[in-house]
C-alpha cells in the first residue's frame, strides 16, 4: 500500500515499465500511430507571429518530438489581453487557415 508515510514509489504504469530502457519507450511511442497534444498555443502578438514556423516546419518539429496531431489554440481575445493585436474574426481566420494546412491538426 501507498501512502504519504509509504517510502516506497507508486507503481510505474505498464505503458512504461521501470525495467524498460529509453529505447524501448522511445520504441513504444514510436508504433503509435497518431499522439495528440490537446492544447497548443499561437504566438500571441505580432512580432512572435511573424518569426512563426510555417505550418510544414510546426508539423515536422512536432512530429520530432512525437507528436502528430493535436488542437490549436488561437491568440488571446483582445477582452483577455488589451494588447492582443487582432480582432476575433482576424483570430478566427489564422487559425482556421493554420490547421488547414495541417493533417490531425484541428482549431
Amino acid at each position: 500500500m501507498n501512502s504519504i508515510h509509504d517510502p516506497q514509489p507508486p507503481p510505474v504504469p505498464a505503458a512504461f515499465p521501470e525495467s524498460g530502457s529509453a529505447k524501448m519507450k522511445d520504441q513504444k511511442l514510436a508504433k503509435r500511430e497518431i499522439l495528440y497534444d490537446g492544447h497548443i498555443h499561437m504566438p500571441t502578438h505580432w512580432p512572435a507571429m511573424k518569426d512563426m514556423d510555417s505550418p510544414a516546419r510546426f508539423a515536422a518539429k512536432a512530429k520530432r518530438a512525437g507528436i502528430t496531431g493535436g488542437m490549436i489554440i488561437s491568440t488571446p481575445p483582445r477582452e483577455r489581453d488589451l494588447e492582443a493585436p487582432f480582432s476575433n474574426a482576424q483570430r478566427m481566420d489564422a487559425v482556421l487557415d493554420y490547421c488547414g494546412k495541417l493533417k490531425n491538426y484541428y482549431p
